[in-house]
């Protein structure tokens, strides 16, 4: 199974906000099987976004968005998911329920209802945010998904973790991935490399092998 993961967010292109998303759903997916192909980071464009998410559905089963989930302006991609799918946005009680699990009690998020955090694109699944007020979103579009969390690292962490994983693993047969390392040292990468290439090029295809170099040492991974 292949995936693409989509950053959304201006002030990560400007510098302002450094991003620390990519990696932690990169380790989270790697290690129930799931291969990330491509990582993207792009404005708060609609029309970029649309184009971005259409793109990596041609070369990916599953795209992940995080960023422009929320109620501000520049919060799109919502309204860009339900445009990509030919579908309406729509009240939630799903989505109610997600922000009532964050805030303790229904009337508060009543509240929030307002602001639209309990609206969603007719046929998503809603992923409950325990660790903030907008839910996590996935979207099934001609047998590929597409999963959106909103950008803040925390709740990324408990959506990716405790919410977008185990729906995975209930719709695929994936298989856990098993990481063995051997640290070398006083051996140039180059070398290395070249003394075991014979060894290398017999792997099977499933197996890759990944030379991490730091100060004297070659880590094989």
């Amino acid at each position: 199974m292949k995936a693409q993961l989509i950053i959304i967010g201006n002030e990560i292109l400007n510098g302002a906000t450094q991003d620390i998303n990519a990696s932690f759903i990169a380790r989270q997916l790697n290690e129930v099987g799931i291969a990330i192909n491509e990582i993207r980071v792009i404005s708060d464009e609609s029309p970029i976004i649309e184009q971005q998410i259409k793109d990596a559905l041609d070369y990916a089963d599953l795209v992940i968005t995080t960023g422009g989930l929320g109620p501000t302006n520049d919060d799109m991609t919502k309204d860009v998911l339900a445009q990509i799918a030919g579908k309406d946005i729509v009240y939630s009680e799903e989505a109610l329920n997600s922000l009532a699990s964050y805030y303790g009690n229904q009337a508060t998020a009543q509240q929030r209802i307002r602001e639209g955090n309990a609206d969603i694109p007719e046929g998503a699944t809603v992923l409950t945010n325990k660790r903030g007020t907008v839910p996590g979103l996935v979207m099934e579009i001609n047998q590929k998904y597409i999963a959106a969390s909103p950008g803040i690292p925390d709740e990324v962490k408990y959506l990716v973790e405790f919410q977008l994983i185990p729906f995975l693993k209930s719709k695929f047969n994936l298989s856990p991935v098993i990481h063995k390392s051997v640290l070398t040292v006083g051996i140039r990468e180059a070398v290395l490399a070249n003394s075991i290439s014979d060894l290398e090029e017999k792997l099977p295809s499933r197996i890759k092998m990944a030379y991490l170099p730091n100060l004297g040492t070659v880590k094989l991974r």
